[in-house]
């Protein structure tokens, strides 16, 4: 059941900016629970140190002791779980990979892969190539668009680059972007002829990363 006024918002979340969780859980619809789990979290991080009012503001600090907590709460799956996915938004957190890629790995969790990925690839580290490769090779891998081939691009791994081209000739529209952007990074002449269908096409945006991709294979002779 919903909230719908100010003294039951602010008997919850007073001492949180009360009158902004009003207008949120007004117009958003949220329970008792809800607010009461947002304040848990909130309790738990601000016990570190700090005073924060939302859970936004875990992407505005850099704090490892955050993530223990975060995870916590992510397991939970009940509320605000891509917020806290963002708070894996430093490159020291990357110790925490192999927890992230067990969430993703899980089918509870298939609707947050997007935001999951993004964590990755944030605190990628090449001490983890191995279990990216592992997830991009999956046979399950590539029907939704994610950003772990993103991440084996940053770094340039070889092996990568055969998984972009079949994922893109089996799901063009999912993977062009993709190839466009990171295909040039291998300084493999292989993908010229990919890439170069795209110089003439209808779109801008892909006409431009087009361009741009041919222009750095040209850079490099």
């Amino acid at each position: 059941m919903s909230l719908i006024t100010k003294e039951e918002v602010f008997a919850i979340m007073g001492k949180y900016y009360g009158n902004a969780y009003w207008r949120e859980a007004v117009s958003n619809g949220y329970s008792q629970e809800q607010l009461l789990f947002v304040s848990e979290i909130l309790d738990e991080i601000n016990a570190l140190g700090y005073n924060f009012s939302n859970l936004h503001r875990l992407t505005d600090h850099e704090d490892i002791r955050f993530i223990p907590i975060v995870l916590k709460y992510i397991h939970q799956r009940k509320w605000w779980v891509g917020s806290l996915l963002s708070a894996f938004h430093c490159r020291t957190y990357y110790e925490y990979t192999p927890e992230l890629i067990e969430l993703y790995k899980r089918d509870e969790f298939d609707k947050y892969k997007w935001d999951i990925g993004n964590a990755l690839l944030l605190c990628r580290h090449k001490k983890f190539i191995p279990q990216y490769l592992e997830v991009v090779n999956d046979r399950s891998y590539g029907k939704e668009p994610d950003l772990i081939m993103g991440i084996l691009c940053h770094f340039k791994v070889k092996q990568a680059l055969p998984r972009l081209l079949e994922l893109y000739e089996r799901y063009p529209d999912i993977w062009r972007w993709d190839l466009l952007k990171y295909g040039w990074y291998f300084k493999d002449k292989n993908i010229i002829p990919y890439i170069e269908p795209y110089l003439t096409c209808d779109n801008g945006e892909y006409r431009s990363m087009a361009k741009k991709a041919m222009g750095k294979f040209s850079d490099s002779q």
